[in-house]
Protein backbone atom coordinates (compact mmCIF):
# COMPACT_ATOMS: atom_id res chain seq x y z
CA UNK A 1 0.00 0.00 0.00
CA UNK A 2 2.04 3.00 -1.37
CA UNK A 3 1.10 5.33 1.79
CA UNK A 4 1.58 9.37 2.21
CA UNK A 5 4.51 8.80 3.67
CA UNK A 6 5.74 7.02 0.76
CA UNK A 7 4.86 9.62 -1.38
CA UNK A 8 6.92 12.14 0.82
CA UNK A 9 10.09 10.52 0.39
CA UNK A 10 9.53 9.41 -2.82
CA UNK A 11 9.76 13.52 -3.07
CA UNK A 12 12.36 13.81 -1.24
CA UNK A 13 14.76 11.15 -3.33
CA UNK A 14 13.36 13.10 -6.53
CA UNK A 15 14.76 16.83 -5.41
CA UNK A 16 17.95 15.31 -4.06
CA UNK A 17 18.60 13.73 -7.71
CA UNK A 18 17.88 17.67 -9.03
CA UNK A 19 20.45 19.33 -6.49
CA UNK A 20 23.22 17.05 -7.90
CA UNK A 21 25.72 16.48 -10.28
CA UNK A 22 26.63 12.77 -10.70
CA UNK A 23 29.59 13.16 -12.69
CA UNK A 24 30.96 14.60 -10.05
CA UNK A 25 32.81 11.87 -7.51
CA UNK A 26 32.23 13.92 -4.07
CA UNK A 27 28.50 15.15 -5.31
CA UNK A 28 27.63 11.40 -5.70
CA UNK A 29 28.73 10.50 -2.06
CA UNK A 30 26.82 13.04 -1.03
CA UNK A 31 24.06 11.89 -2.57
CA UNK A 32 24.64 8.62 -0.87
CA UNK A 33 24.99 10.21 2.70
CA UNK A 34 22.09 12.27 1.81
CA UNK A 35 19.96 9.30 1.01
CA UNK A 36 21.12 7.48 3.87
CA UNK A 37 19.52 9.58 6.34
CA UNK A 38 16.36 10.11 4.11
CA UNK A 39 15.58 6.21 4.56
CA UNK A 40 17.33 5.72 7.54
CA UNK A 41 13.97 6.88 10.04
CA UNK A 42 11.24 5.89 6.61
CA UNK A 43 9.70 2.04 5.96
CA UNK A 44 11.50 2.29 2.88
CA UNK A 45 10.83 -1.37 1.74
CA UNK A 46 6.88 -0.58 1.87
CA UNK A 47 7.29 0.79 -1.81
CA UNK A 48 8.47 -1.19 -4.61
CA UNK A 49 9.73 2.44 -6.51
CA UNK A 50 11.88 1.37 -9.39
CA UNK A 51 14.93 3.24 -8.83
CA UNK A 52 14.18 4.94 -12.91
CA UNK A 53 11.52 6.49 -10.65
CA UNK A 54 14.16 8.34 -9.12
CA UNK A 55 15.08 10.53 -12.15
CA UNK A 56 18.07 8.32 -11.95
CA UNK A 57 19.55 6.66 -15.25
CA UNK A 58 20.86 3.30 -15.52
CA UNK A 59 24.51 4.35 -16.02
CA UNK A 60 24.11 6.63 -13.43
CA UNK A 61 22.61 3.46 -10.83
CA UNK A 62 25.27 1.56 -12.13
CA UNK A 63 28.02 4.36 -11.23
CA UNK A 64 26.56 4.90 -7.42
CA UNK A 65 26.21 1.13 -7.01
CA UNK A 66 30.23 1.13 -7.63
CA UNK A 67 30.50 4.09 -5.12
CA UNK A 68 28.80 2.29 -2.34
CA UNK A 69 30.42 -0.66 -2.28
CA UNK A 70 33.90 1.46 -1.85
CA UNK A 71 33.19 4.86 0.18
CA UNK A 72 32.63 4.66 3.78
CA UNK A 73 32.04 7.96 5.76
CA UNK A 74 35.29 7.73 8.20
CA UNK A 75 33.51 10.73 10.67
CA UNK A 76 30.24 9.18 10.86
CA UNK A 77 31.84 5.71 10.85
CA UNK A 78 29.54 4.14 8.78
CA UNK A 79 28.61 2.76 4.55
CA UNK A 80 25.85 4.86 3.31
CA UNK A 81 25.85 3.64 0.18
CA UNK A 82 24.69 0.31 1.95
CA UNK A 83 20.89 1.97 2.23
CA UNK A 84 21.38 2.40 -1.63
CA UNK A 85 22.11 -1.17 -2.32
CA UNK A 86 19.44 -2.50 -0.19
CA UNK A 87 17.34 -0.72 -2.21
CA UNK A 88 18.34 -1.74 -5.61
CA UNK A 89 18.24 -5.11 -4.73
CA UNK A 90 14.62 -5.32 -4.35
CA UNK A 91 13.20 -2.45 -6.94
CA UNK A 92 16.75 -2.63 -9.85
CA UNK A 93 17.36 -5.04 -12.40
CA UNK A 94 20.84 -4.33 -13.94
CA UNK A 95 20.38 -5.27 -18.00
CA UNK A 96 22.95 -5.96 -20.06
CA UNK A 97 23.90 -5.18 -23.44
CA UNK A 98 23.16 -7.29 -26.62
CA UNK A 99 24.70 -7.23 -29.98
CA UNK A 100 22.90 -6.45 -33.01
CA UNK A 101 21.54 -10.24 -33.36
CA UNK A 102 20.13 -9.22 -29.68
CA UNK A 103 22.53 -12.03 -28.10
CA UNK A 104 23.83 -10.83 -24.87
CA UNK A 105 27.79 -10.97 -24.26
CA UNK A 106 28.82 -12.85 -21.23
CA UNK A 107 32.45 -11.06 -21.14
CA UNK A 108 31.64 -8.51 -19.18
CA UNK A 109 33.26 -7.13 -16.03
CA UNK A 110 30.38 -6.24 -13.37
CA UNK A 111 29.51 -5.02 -9.83
CA UNK A 112 29.99 -8.51 -8.92
CA UNK A 113 33.76 -8.84 -10.26
CA UNK A 114 34.20 -5.13 -8.62
CA UNK A 115 33.28 -6.51 -5.51
CA UNK A 116 35.15 -9.49 -5.43
CA UNK A 117 38.27 -7.36 -6.37
CA UNK A 118 37.49 -5.14 -3.28
CA UNK A 119 36.21 -7.43 -0.69
CA UNK A 120 38.98 -6.35 1.65
CA UNK A 121 37.36 -3.34 1.64
CA UNK A 122 33.99 -4.79 1.57
CA UNK A 123 35.23 -6.27 5.21
CA UNK A 124 32.22 -8.56 6.78
CA UNK A 125 29.48 -6.75 5.01
CA UNK A 126 30.06 -9.95 1.84
CA UNK A 127 27.97 -12.17 3.07
CA UNK A 128 25.04 -9.29 2.94
CA UNK A 129 25.84 -7.73 0.37
CA UNK A 130 26.70 -10.44 -2.25
CA UNK A 131 23.10 -11.93 -2.33
CA UNK A 132 22.01 -7.97 -2.80
CA UNK A 133 24.12 -7.74 -6.08
CA UNK A 134 22.87 -11.04 -7.46
CA UNK A 135 19.59 -10.01 -6.95
CA UNK A 136 20.70 -6.70 -9.13
CA UNK A 137 22.97 -8.41 -12.09
CA UNK A 138 22.94 -12.01 -11.46
CA UNK A 139 20.86 -14.20 -14.05
CA UNK A 140 21.66 -17.66 -14.32
CA UNK A 141 21.58 -17.99 -18.48
CA UNK A 142 24.45 -15.94 -18.75
CA UNK A 143 27.62 -16.83 -16.57
CA UNK A 144 29.52 -13.33 -16.71
CA UNK A 145 33.18 -13.01 -16.92
CA UNK A 146 35.86 -10.81 -16.72
CA UNK A 147 39.15 -10.28 -18.61
CA UNK A 148 40.89 -12.49 -16.20
CA UNK A 149 38.06 -15.24 -16.94
CA UNK A 150 36.81 -15.04 -13.36
CA UNK A 151 32.73 -15.99 -13.46
CA UNK A 152 29.50 -15.01 -11.67
CA UNK A 153 29.59 -18.78 -10.71
CA UNK A 154 33.05 -18.71 -9.13
CA UNK A 155 31.77 -15.49 -6.77
CA UNK A 156 28.50 -17.53 -5.68
CA UNK A 157 30.58 -20.38 -4.92
CA UNK A 158 33.20 -18.08 -3.28
CA UNK A 159 30.85 -16.34 -1.20
CA UNK A 160 28.15 -18.76 0.33
CA UNK A 161 25.09 -18.22 -2.58
CA UNK A 162 23.72 -21.37 -2.30
CA UNK A 163 20.58 -20.16 -4.07
CA UNK A 164 23.14 -18.88 -6.58
CA UNK A 165 25.12 -21.83 -7.34
CA UNK A 166 22.11 -23.94 -7.40
CA UNK A 167 20.48 -22.00 -10.25
CA UNK A 168 23.17 -22.00 -12.29
CA UNK A 169 23.99 -25.92 -12.02
CA UNK A 170 20.00 -25.97 -13.02
CA UNK A 171 20.57 -23.91 -16.03
CA UNK A 172 23.53 -26.45 -17.42
CA UNK A 173 26.60 -24.73 -15.40
CA UNK A 174 29.87 -26.40 -16.11
CA UNK A 175 30.33 -27.52 -12.49
CA UNK A 176 34.51 -28.40 -13.39
CA UNK A 177 34.52 -24.65 -14.53
CA UNK A 178 38.13 -23.04 -14.07
CA UNK A 179 39.76 -19.75 -13.15
CA UNK A 180 42.30 -19.31 -15.82
CA UNK A 181 44.31 -17.20 -13.87
CA UNK A 182 44.99 -19.73 -10.82
CA UNK A 183 43.87 -22.71 -12.77
CA UNK A 184 40.93 -23.06 -9.76
CA UNK A 185 38.19 -24.61 -10.29
CA UNK A 186 34.67 -23.63 -8.89
CA UNK A 187 35.68 -26.50 -6.02
CA UNK A 188 38.68 -25.30 -5.21
CA UNK A 189 36.91 -21.90 -5.03
CA UNK A 190 34.41 -22.60 -2.09
CA UNK A 191 36.92 -24.98 -0.21
CA UNK A 192 39.36 -22.12 -0.07
CA UNK A 193 36.86 -20.41 2.38
CA UNK A 194 34.93 -23.29 3.27
CA UNK A 195 32.15 -21.27 4.63
CA UNK A 196 29.83 -24.21 4.45
CA UNK A 197 29.79 -27.97 3.01
CA UNK A 198 26.63 -27.28 1.15
CA UNK A 199 28.29 -25.77 -1.73
CA UNK A 200 30.90 -28.30 -1.72
CA UNK A 201 27.74 -31.02 -1.57
CA UNK A 202 26.17 -29.14 -4.76
CA UNK A 203 29.30 -29.05 -6.79
CA UNK A 204 30.08 -32.96 -6.28
CA UNK A 205 26.87 -34.47 -6.94
CA UNK A 206 26.75 -31.84 -10.13
CA UNK A 207 29.84 -33.84 -11.15
CA UNK A 208 32.37 -31.85 -9.98
CA UNK A 209 36.17 -33.48 -10.60
CA UNK A 210 37.86 -34.03 -6.64
CA UNK A 211 41.17 -34.11 -9.03
CA UNK A 212 41.65 -31.61 -10.69
CA UNK A 213 44.75 -29.25 -10.11
CA UNK A 214 45.51 -26.18 -10.26
CA UNK A 215 48.54 -24.73 -11.50
CA UNK A 216 50.26 -24.95 -8.32
CA UNK A 217 49.15 -28.82 -8.45
CA UNK A 218 46.56 -28.81 -5.86
CA UNK A 219 44.23 -30.84 -5.27
CA UNK A 220 40.57 -30.02 -3.77
CA UNK A 221 41.33 -31.98 -0.98
CA UNK A 222 44.81 -29.95 -0.63
CA UNK A 223 42.43 -27.20 0.19
CA UNK A 224 40.68 -28.65 2.86
CA UNK A 225 43.51 -30.32 4.38
CA UNK A 226 44.75 -26.35 5.49
CA UNK A 227 40.86 -26.12 6.63
CA UNK A 228 42.03 -25.56 10.50
CA UNK A 229 39.34 -26.54 12.68
CA UNK A 230 36.53 -28.01 10.82
CA UNK A 231 36.49 -32.16 10.13
CA UNK A 232 33.44 -32.46 9.15
CA UNK A 233 34.11 -30.73 5.96
CA UNK A 234 36.77 -33.53 5.10
CA UNK A 235 34.50 -36.11 6.49
CA UNK A 236 31.67 -34.92 4.10
CA UNK A 237 34.16 -35.18 1.21
CA UNK A 238 35.54 -38.54 1.15
CA UNK A 239 31.39 -39.36 2.14
CA UNK A 240 29.74 -38.20 -1.24
CA UNK A 241 32.78 -39.37 -3.25
CA UNK A 242 32.11 -42.76 -1.73
CA UNK A 243 28.50 -42.41 -2.69
CA UNK A 244 29.38 -41.41 -6.09
CA UNK A 245 31.92 -44.12 -6.49
CA UNK A 246 34.47 -41.25 -7.53
CA UNK A 247 38.37 -42.10 -6.18
CA UNK A 248 39.98 -39.53 -4.34
CA UNK A 249 43.73 -39.34 -5.34
CA UNK A 250 44.40 -39.07 -1.67
CA UNK A 251 48.05 -38.92 -2.13
CA UNK A 252 48.29 -36.22 -4.84
CA UNK A 253 51.45 -34.39 -4.73
CA UNK A 254 51.06 -30.65 -5.39
CA UNK A 255 54.32 -28.35 -6.68
CA UNK A 256 56.44 -28.59 -3.49
CA UNK A 257 55.83 -32.46 -3.10
CA UNK A 258 53.18 -32.20 -0.51
CA UNK A 259 50.40 -34.67 -0.04
CA UNK A 260 47.17 -33.37 1.78
CA UNK A 261 48.46 -35.36 5.04
CA UNK A 262 51.15 -32.42 4.92
CA UNK A 263 49.11 -29.98 4.38
CA UNK A 264 46.91 -31.17 7.68
CA UNK A 265 50.22 -31.72 9.40
CA UNK A 266 51.17 -28.09 8.40
CA UNK A 267 47.99 -26.16 8.98
CA UNK A 268 45.16 -28.36 11.38
CA UNK A 269 44.79 -27.45 15.09
CA UNK A 270 41.75 -30.56 14.71
CA UNK A 271 43.53 -33.75 15.00
CA UNK A 272 40.74 -35.62 14.04
CA UNK A 273 41.86 -34.29 10.27
CA UNK A 274 44.90 -36.85 10.45
CA UNK A 275 42.71 -39.54 11.16
CA UNK A 276 39.99 -39.26 8.70
CA UNK A 277 42.83 -38.91 5.86
CA UNK A 278 45.12 -41.58 7.31
CA UNK A 279 42.43 -43.68 7.52
CA UNK A 280 41.51 -43.19 4.12
CA UNK A 281 45.17 -44.65 3.06
CA UNK A 282 46.82 -41.41 3.32
CA UNK A 283 50.73 -42.38 3.55
CA UNK A 284 52.59 -41.10 6.66
CA UNK A 285 55.73 -41.98 5.08
CA UNK A 286 55.96 -39.42 2.49
CA UNK A 287 58.45 -37.00 1.85
CA UNK A 288 57.74 -33.77 -0.29
CA UNK A 289 60.96 -31.58 -1.76
CA UNK A 290 62.23 -30.59 1.63
CA UNK A 291 62.48 -33.86 2.85
CA UNK A 292 59.87 -33.83 5.21
CA UNK A 293 57.41 -36.14 6.31
CA UNK A 294 53.83 -35.53 8.47
CA UNK A 295 55.79 -35.98 10.93
CA UNK A 296 58.61 -33.64 10.51
CA UNK A 297 56.06 -31.07 10.15
CA UNK A 298 53.86 -31.99 13.02
CA UNK A 299 57.15 -31.54 14.88
CA UNK A 300 58.18 -28.08 13.42
CA UNK A 301 55.21 -26.59 14.36
CA UNK A 302 55.01 -24.05 17.29
CA UNK A 303 51.16 -24.24 18.79
CA UNK A 304 51.06 -25.63 22.10
CA UNK A 305 48.62 -28.66 21.12
CA UNK A 306 51.14 -29.95 18.91
CA UNK A 307 52.83 -32.12 22.01
CA UNK A 308 49.83 -34.15 22.11
CA UNK A 309 49.09 -34.49 18.15
CA UNK A 310 52.63 -36.13 17.50
CA UNK A 311 50.98 -39.29 20.34
CA UNK A 312 47.78 -39.35 18.01
CA UNK A 313 49.49 -39.65 14.93
CA UNK A 314 51.03 -42.75 16.35
CA UNK A 315 47.97 -44.07 17.82
CA UNK A 316 46.06 -43.86 14.14
CA UNK A 317 49.03 -45.38 12.40
CA UNK A 318 49.30 -48.18 14.81
CA UNK A 319 45.22 -49.04 14.56
CA UNK A 320 45.87 -49.19 10.76
CA UNK A 321 49.21 -51.24 11.16
CA UNK A 322 51.15 -48.34 9.19
CA UNK A 323 54.54 -47.58 10.05
CA UNK A 324 56.36 -44.41 10.60
CA UNK A 325 59.94 -43.16 9.65
CA UNK A 326 60.39 -42.32 13.04
CA UNK A 327 64.24 -41.40 12.17
CA UNK A 328 63.77 -39.77 8.92
CA UNK A 329 66.18 -37.20 7.53
CA UNK A 330 64.93 -34.11 6.22
CA UNK A 331 67.21 -32.50 3.54
CA UNK A 332 68.62 -30.73 6.39
CA UNK A 333 69.59 -33.80 7.83
CA UNK A 334 66.87 -32.90 10.89
CA UNK A 335 64.80 -35.69 12.66
CA UNK A 336 60.95 -35.21 13.84
CA UNK A 337 63.27 -36.03 17.38
CA UNK A 338 65.14 -32.76 16.77
CA UNK A 339 62.61 -30.55 15.86
CA UNK A 340 60.19 -31.31 18.63
CA UNK A 341 63.37 -30.62 20.97
CA UNK A 342 64.01 -27.69 19.27
CA UNK A 343 60.38 -26.56 20.04
CA UNK A 344 60.58 -27.53 23.40
CA UNK A 345 57.77 -30.01 23.05
CA UNK A 346 57.55 -33.03 25.72
CA UNK A 347 55.05 -35.01 24.90
CA UNK A 348 56.32 -35.28 21.15
CA UNK A 349 59.47 -36.18 22.12
CA UNK A 350 58.64 -38.45 24.58
CA UNK A 351 56.63 -40.21 21.88
CA UNK A 352 58.67 -40.54 19.06
CA UNK A 353 61.49 -42.06 22.12
CA UNK A 354 58.55 -44.64 23.03
CA UNK A 355 58.26 -45.27 19.41
CA UNK A 356 62.14 -46.05 18.65
CA UNK A 357 63.23 -42.32 17.97
CA UNK A 358 67.00 -42.81 18.46
CA UNK A 359 68.75 -40.46 20.87
CA UNK A 360 71.95 -42.01 20.51
CA UNK A 361 72.10 -39.63 17.08
CA UNK A 362 70.26 -36.84 18.54
CA UNK A 363 72.10 -33.23 18.38
CA UNK A 364 71.14 -31.16 20.36
CA UNK A 365 69.35 -27.57 19.24
CA UNK A 366 71.73 -24.75 19.05
CA UNK A 367 71.10 -21.18 21.07
CA UNK A 368 70.17 -19.55 17.71
CA UNK A 369 67.30 -22.17 17.19
CA UNK A 370 66.18 -22.07 20.87
CA UNK A 371 66.36 -18.70 20.94
CA UNK A 372 64.15 -17.95 17.57
CA UNK A 373 61.64 -20.42 19.48
CA UNK A 374 61.69 -18.18 22.41
CA UNK A 375 61.24 -15.52 20.64
CA UNK A 376 58.41 -16.22 18.76
CA UNK A 377 56.26 -15.48 22.22
CA UNK A 378 55.81 -12.24 23.90
CA UNK A 379 53.17 -13.76 26.32
CA UNK A 380 55.22 -14.86 29.61
CA UNK A 381 52.83 -18.11 30.26
CA UNK A 382 53.88 -19.29 27.33
CA UNK A 383 57.84 -18.47 27.50
CA UNK A 384 57.35 -20.41 30.99
CA UNK A 385 56.02 -23.53 29.12
CA UNK A 386 59.22 -23.39 26.57
CA UNK A 387 61.29 -23.66 29.51
CA UNK A 388 59.57 -26.01 31.59
CA UNK A 389 59.26 -27.93 27.98
CA UNK A 390 62.85 -27.58 27.72
CA UNK A 391 63.74 -29.20 30.76
CA UNK A 392 61.16 -31.95 30.57
CA UNK A 393 62.76 -32.91 27.41
CA UNK A 394 66.43 -32.87 28.22
CA UNK A 395 65.28 -35.23 31.46
CA UNK A 396 63.64 -37.51 28.60
CA UNK A 397 66.23 -37.51 26.61
CA UNK A 398 68.80 -38.32 29.52
CA UNK A 399 66.88 -41.13 30.75
CA UNK A 400 67.19 -42.98 27.58
CA UNK A 401 70.69 -42.78 27.60
CA UNK A 402 71.64 -39.54 26.13
CA UNK A 403 74.41 -37.48 27.31
CA UNK A 404 73.65 -33.89 27.63
CA UNK A 405 77.06 -32.19 27.04
CA UNK A 406 78.44 -28.63 29.07
CA UNK A 407 78.16 -26.59 25.99
CA UNK A 408 74.07 -27.81 25.53
CA UNK A 409 73.34 -26.82 29.59
CA UNK A 410 75.59 -22.88 28.77
CA UNK A 411 73.14 -23.13 26.10
CA UNK A 412 70.18 -23.36 28.13
CA UNK A 413 71.64 -21.01 30.71
CA UNK A 414 72.58 -18.23 28.49
CA UNK A 415 68.82 -18.97 27.54
CA UNK A 416 67.83 -18.60 30.18
CA UNK A 417 69.52 -15.14 30.93
CA UNK A 418 68.57 -13.50 27.91
CA UNK A 419 64.82 -14.35 28.75
CA UNK A 420 64.57 -12.58 32.06
CA UNK A 421 64.22 -16.07 33.70
CA UNK A 422 66.98 -15.27 36.70
CA UNK A 423 65.29 -13.27 39.70
CA UNK A 424 66.51 -10.48 41.33
CA UNK A 425 65.75 -8.44 44.28
CA UNK A 426 63.21 -6.08 42.87
CA UNK A 427 61.31 -9.36 41.85
CA UNK A 428 61.34 -10.87 45.17
CA UNK A 429 60.03 -7.60 46.51
CA UNK A 430 57.35 -7.82 43.37
CA UNK A 431 56.47 -11.42 44.96
CA UNK A 432 55.81 -10.40 48.73
CA UNK A 433 52.60 -8.35 47.45
CA UNK A 434 51.05 -11.54 47.28
CA UNK A 435 51.58 -11.51 51.37
CA UNK A 436 50.16 -7.78 51.50
CA UNK A 437 47.07 -8.85 49.05
CA UNK A 438 44.68 -10.41 50.66
CA UNK A 439 42.82 -11.23 46.98
CA UNK A 440 45.72 -11.85 45.23
CA UNK A 441 46.36 -14.55 48.17
CA UNK A 442 43.29 -16.20 47.85
CA UNK A 443 43.32 -16.55 43.87
CA UNK A 444 46.85 -18.07 44.51
CA UNK A 445 45.32 -20.68 46.87
CA UNK A 446 42.58 -21.42 44.51
CA UNK A 447 44.91 -22.06 41.69
CA UNK A 448 45.65 -25.90 42.58
CA UNK A 449 48.86 -27.57 40.92
CA UNK A 450 48.18 -30.49 42.59
CA UNK A 451 45.44 -32.05 44.40
CA UNK A 452 47.51 -30.95 47.97
CA UNK A 453 49.44 -28.09 46.18
CA UNK A 454 48.53 -25.06 45.31
CA UNK A 455 50.16 -21.61 43.85
CA UNK A 456 50.10 -19.83 47.38
CA UNK A 457 52.27 -22.96 48.59
CA UNK A 458 54.24 -23.24 45.63
CA UNK A 459 55.52 -19.69 45.63
CA UNK A 460 56.47 -19.83 50.07
CA UNK A 461 57.96 -23.65 49.05
CA UNK A 462 62.45 -23.20 48.82
CA UNK A 463 63.48 -24.43 45.49
CA UNK A 464 64.79 -28.08 47.28
CA UNK A 465 61.01 -28.67 48.59
CA UNK A 466 59.59 -27.79 45.48
CA UNK A 467 62.34 -29.97 43.66
CA UNK A 468 60.75 -32.93 45.30
CA UNK A 469 57.10 -32.53 44.87
CA UNK A 470 57.05 -31.31 41.26
CA UNK A 471 58.66 -32.57 38.43
CA UNK A 472 59.60 -30.47 35.15
CA UNK A 473 56.50 -31.83 33.20
CA UNK A 474 54.21 -30.37 36.58
CA UNK A 475 55.59 -27.22 35.39
CA UNK A 476 55.02 -27.72 32.63
CA UNK A 477 51.55 -28.38 32.47
CA UNK A 478 50.84 -25.78 35.01
CA UNK A 479 51.77 -23.59 31.68
CA UNK A 480 49.31 -25.53 29.96
CA UNK A 481 46.34 -24.09 32.07
CA UNK A 482 45.84 -20.34 30.63
CA UNK A 483 42.84 -19.83 33.83
CA UNK A 484 46.15 -19.56 36.64
CA UNK A 485 47.90 -17.39 34.51
CA UNK A 486 44.78 -14.39 34.83
CA UNK A 487 45.97 -11.22 37.45
CA UNK A 488 44.43 -8.15 38.11
CA UNK A 489 46.25 -5.56 35.63
CA UNK A 490 46.96 -3.12 38.41
CA UNK A 491 49.24 -6.70 39.79
CA UNK A 492 51.03 -7.32 36.22
CA UNK A 493 54.43 -6.70 38.22
CA UNK A 494 53.87 -9.45 40.60
CA UNK A 495 52.82 -11.34 37.69
CA UNK A 496 56.12 -11.01 35.80
CA UNK A 497 57.53 -11.55 39.58
CA UNK A 498 55.82 -14.78 39.86
CA UNK A 499 56.71 -16.13 36.58
CA UNK A 500 60.26 -15.05 37.48
CA UNK A 501 60.09 -16.87 40.37
CA UNK A 502 58.59 -19.82 39.38
CA UNK A 503 60.76 -19.98 36.43
CA UNK A 504 63.91 -19.68 39.25
CA UNK A 505 62.51 -22.45 41.49
CA UNK A 506 61.92 -25.12 38.51
CA UNK A 507 65.25 -24.48 36.57
CA UNK A 508 67.50 -24.36 40.47
CA UNK A 509 67.61 -28.18 40.27
CA UNK A 510 68.83 -28.06 36.25
CA UNK A 511 71.56 -24.85 37.52
CA UNK A 512 72.52 -26.37 40.76
CA UNK A 513 73.46 -29.77 39.22
CA UNK A 514 75.59 -28.21 36.91
CA UNK A 515 77.41 -25.67 38.98
CA UNK A 516 78.57 -28.37 41.53
CA UNK A 517 81.14 -29.51 39.41
CA UNK A 518 82.70 -26.01 38.57
CA UNK A 519 82.54 -24.97 42.39
CA UNK A 520 84.70 -28.24 43.46
CA UNK A 521 86.95 -27.65 40.68
CA UNK A 522 87.34 -23.82 42.14
CA UNK A 523 88.11 -24.85 45.35
CA UNK A 524 90.57 -27.38 44.22
CA UNK A 525 88.36 -30.33 45.79
CA UNK A 526 88.82 -29.05 49.05
CA UNK A 527 85.61 -29.94 50.59
CA UNK A 528 83.57 -33.01 50.44
CA UNK A 529 80.54 -32.85 47.82
CA UNK A 530 78.47 -32.67 50.35
CA UNK A 531 79.75 -29.72 51.76
CA UNK A 532 79.83 -28.19 48.54
CA UNK A 533 76.15 -28.78 47.71
CA UNK A 534 74.25 -27.21 51.34
CA UNK A 535 76.93 -24.16 50.50
CA UNK A 536 75.14 -23.92 46.82
CA UNK A 537 71.85 -24.67 47.65
CA UNK A 538 72.07 -20.76 49.54
CA UNK A 539 72.36 -19.17 46.08
CA UNK A 540 70.12 -18.17 42.79
CA UNK A 541 70.49 -19.26 39.74
CA UNK A 542 73.15 -16.14 38.45
CA UNK A 543 75.00 -17.19 41.20
CA UNK A 544 75.23 -21.01 40.11
CA UNK A 545 75.94 -19.74 36.74
CA UNK A 546 78.24 -17.56 37.19
CA UNK A 547 80.01 -20.45 39.37
CA UNK A 548 79.33 -22.75 36.32
CA UNK A 549 81.01 -20.24 33.96
CA UNK A 550 84.41 -19.75 35.85
CA UNK A 551 84.63 -23.30 35.96
CA UNK A 552 85.11 -23.64 32.62
CA UNK A 553 82.18 -25.74 32.45
CA UNK A 554 83.58 -28.97 31.40
CA UNK A 555 81.51 -31.70 30.74
CA UNK A 556 79.01 -33.28 33.97
CA UNK A 557 79.37 -36.55 32.95
CA UNK A 558 83.50 -36.93 33.04
CA UNK A 559 83.17 -38.51 36.98
CA UNK A 560 87.00 -39.11 37.10
CA UNK A 561 88.15 -36.74 39.92
CA UNK A 562 91.69 -36.57 41.69
CA UNK A 563 91.77 -36.41 45.40
CA UNK A 564 93.82 -33.34 45.39
CA UNK A 565 93.92 -30.36 43.04
CA UNK A 566 94.02 -31.37 39.94
CA UNK A 567 94.24 -29.76 36.05
CA UNK A 568 90.93 -28.84 34.69
CA UNK A 569 89.96 -29.96 31.15
CA UNK A 570 90.35 -27.43 28.51
CA UNK A 571 87.20 -24.82 28.29
CA UNK A 572 84.82 -25.93 25.94
CA UNK A 573 85.08 -23.58 22.99
CA UNK A 574 81.08 -22.53 22.00
CA UNK A 575 79.62 -21.92 18.69
CA UNK A 576 76.11 -20.17 18.76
Amino acid sequence: MFTLKDQQILEKLKDLRKEVNLNNEEERYNYLRQFYRILRNGNEWAFPTNLVELLLHPKEIECLLWDSMNYKDKELGYKPGDKFIMYAGLCYKYEPEVDENGIISPRCTTLIHHAVKNTKQIGRDWSRLFPLLFDICGRFDVNYTDESGYTHFHAACRFNCNRVVQGFLEHGQDPNCIWPETGDSALHIALSFAWNNHIMVLLLRAGANPNLANKDALTPLHFIAKIPYICGTVELFFQINDELNQLVQINARDKLGDTPLHMAAKYVHDKRILEVLLRNKADPTLANEEGSTPLHIICNRKEPYIDDMVKFFFEINEQLNQSVQVDARDNLGRTPLQLAAMHCLPYAVESLLNHGADPSNFVFPTFSQLDECFGSYENIRCKFKLASGLLAVVESLEKRGYELESRDAMIIMILFKKQCMFQWSWTLDELLRYDDDEELANEARQKMLKSDLSLYDLIHLRPQEAAKRLTYIDYYEFARLENVWWIRYEMLAAMLARFVHLCETMSRKFFRSWALDSYWKLIHYRLPLECCEIILDELMNQDLFNIFVAGGFENKCNNERPVGAGRAPNRVKIEW
